[in-house]
């Protein structure tokens, strides 16, 4: 996998929750523009960005959801 999406792969796992992560935030830090990361994206995981922070998010709420208080 390309280091830069590997990188956004990782930034968006460790702030899945943050509001402000977007495409366009995440290729700012990577200095990079925002097309050439979700052309790179798409083109390394299979999905876009938008459709990895949804399942990520989604993962983590069925894990908060099964975790018996």
């Amino acid at each position: 996998m390309h280091w830069r999406a590997l990188a956004a792969v990782q930034i968006l796992d460790a702030r899945y929750a943050t509001a402000g992560i977007t495409l366009s935030a995440v290729a700012k830090e990577l200095g990079v523009s925002s097309h050439y990361l979700g052309t790179l994206f798409r083109r390394e995981t299979g999905r876009s960005f938008h459709e990895h922070l949804l399942t990520v998010r989604m993962e983590r709420a069925k894990e908060i959801l099964a975790d018996p208080l």
